[in-house]
């Protein structure tokens, strides 16, 4: 059983080793537009940090959340488990920048380090390293600078920064607009317009680009977007083939079956940028694709204790590796502390609803049906999981055959059958009718590039979930529709087997070998 760390209250640390929280700098330029400015210094300041010395720094997510009356070492100790806070602000009068920054330990409130620079625009990387060297030797740690500091085009700095205020600070308004994906994208464009040689608004660029893609609906060809997202990671990793960014822009664009691939990329990524909770997250969501349930768990420990207010979909995987193992008490357990959380995310209250119609706990079902209805969340998903839940309880002959029938019509309009609904026909008792779609449907889209968005229903990761699907992966033809989705290919390729390899009572690996090799020509 695989215990997540406390989530962010009061209380005793789970982290010996040195662990940093940038805070966000004071805005103290008189415009409140400003905010961008000072907030993005702070953000490259982190990275800065994170990336030259071997250090853990807490994520933006987290750190960047006290502010105010809130940001004092005491909290940051606490809810953040930080031994360690830099903090500081940021003065900038047109191309002149003035920062104030100091490290303080917490377990004693002490000041180790502070200083003020007064410094060009153009000299503001210099800066950064120069700020990063200083919080490490002060931390008794090496630290070791980018192979140059270049000079910078104050005019492409600025624009830069405006664009990484849209993509990671969405309640910072900027110019007085609104958030929008291709207003940072425009954004970046006219930063590496000014200044070609501008690494990270290239890959700034390339990552903006390819979210854009994946997440949002499109007036214009998959294609081209997609060509000019590689052209973007092309030119960063040009620049500089060190740049992780870039390589997890374009993991990003690999469909959906090709996990080797998506694998490779985000590997590089995370040997460029070991200790970003963003991309740790990304090759967590990976490892839960194909599988590997047990690892995916602990890429998402290092997330939650780099950044422990983390977007709570970490979270939500957390609960649902639980789910996949087996774990329906804990799961419950987790999800009713992430509710109690986030009570406006409603995954948490969906997955542990689901959870408890299947595993027959009617008591959690009828609590967790009233919950959903008392706070008025998704009305029309909700009412959807709760007929389904009481189908289950008193079986309904008309939503069983209706269950059917939208499996016909899934392949009859796409020729494929989508991942959640094999849950949805398993808790129903369809398994029959189940193999009979899986062996009709093609899943030809799990390697058509934009065609298959996991976050809408065509997750592999739904396939290895043992409840309701135990009864699934025990029969052979459970690694038949692993072949379909590339899953066989994967593993025979990397060799890293799935767990449910070692759990079922058949020769999983020899069958997928030799599914694989049908499908390869004999891949080993």
């Amino acid at each position: 059983n695989v215990e997540m760390p406390p989530l962010p209250t009061p209380g005793t640390r789970f982290v010996a080793e040195p662990l940093l929280a940038v805070l966000a700098f004071d805005n103290l330029s008189g415009d409140p537009e400003m905010a961008y400015f000072s907030d993005g210094v702070s953000e490259e300041i982190q990275e800065t940090v994170a990336r030259g010395a071997d250090l853990k720094v807490i994520g933006r997510t987290s750190s960047f959340s006290l502010r105010g009356t809130d940001k004092t070492v005491r909290r940051a100790a606490l809810e953040l488990k930080a031994t360690h806070v830099l903090d500081g602000s940021v003065r900038r009068s047109g191309q002149r920048v003035r920062i104030s920054a100091q490290l303080i330990e917490c377990a004693g409130e002490t000041t180790l380090w502070s200083n003020r620079f007064d410094r060009d625009l153009t000299d503001i990387f210099a800066l950064q390293d120069e700020i990063a060297a200083a919080v490490a030797a002060a931390m008794k740690i090496t630290f070791a600078p980018a192979a140059q500091s270049p000079a910078i085009n104050p005019a492409a700095y600025d624009l830069y920064l405006k664009a990484r205020a849209f993509v990671f600070n969405p309640e910072i308004r900027v110019d007085s607009r609104k958030q929008d994906p291709r207003i940072a994208i425009g954004l970046y464009e006219q930063a590496v317009a000014i200044a070609p040689g501008f690494v990270a608004a290239w890959a700034g660029l390339a990552n903006a680009r390819a979210h854009l893609l994946v997440t949002n609906p499109l007036d214009q060809p998959h294609v081209a977007l997609r060509a000019r997202v590689i052209d973007a990671a092309d030119t960063a990793l040009r620049l500089d083939p060190e740049c992780g960014l870039a390589y997890a822009a374009m993991s990003m664009l690999q469909p959906l079956g090709r996990h080797a691939e998506r694998e490779r990329l985000l590997q590089k990524a995370l040997e460029c940028t070991p200790n970003d909770p963003e991309l740790i997250h990304k090759m967590e969501h990976h490892k839960f694709q194909v599988g590997r349930l047990q690892e995916s768990q602990t890429y998402n420990l290092d997330v939650c204790k780099l950044d422990p207010l983390y977007a709570p979909g970490a979270y939500s995987y957390a609960a649902l590796v639980e789910i996949c193992e087996g774990r329906y008490e804990d799961s419950q357990r987790l999800l009713a502390e992430f509710r109690e959380r986030w009570p406006d995310f409603v995954g948490f209250t969906s997955l542990a609803l689901n959870m408890a119609a299947w595993h027959r706990d009617w008591p959690r079902f009828d609590a967790l049906a009233k919950y959903a209805r008392e706070t008025e969340l998704d009305e029309k998903v909700f009412a959807s999981l709760i007929r389904i839940g009481e189908a289950i309880r008193h079986p309904d002959p008309d939503l069983t055959a209706g269950v059917t029938r939208g499996l016909r019509n899934q392949l009859a309009r796409a020729g494929s059958i989508r991942l959640d609904s094999i849950l949805v026909a398993m808790a129903l008792g369809l398994k029959e009718e189940l193999f009979t779609a899986i062996a009709e449907s093609t899943f030809a889209n799990a390697f058509e590039e934009g065609a298959a968005d996991p976050a809408d229903g065509w997750s592999p990761g739904l396939i290895f979930m043992k409840f309701p699907n135990a009864e699934l992966m025990h029969d052979v033809r459970f690694v038949g529709l692993c072949a379909k989705l590339g899953l066989c290919h994967y593993w025979v390729e990397t060799g890293n087997w799935p767990d449910c390899a070692d759990e079922v009572d058949y020769d999983f690996r020899a069958e997928a070998r030799r599914l694989a090799g049908a499908t390869t020509g004999g891949a080993e």
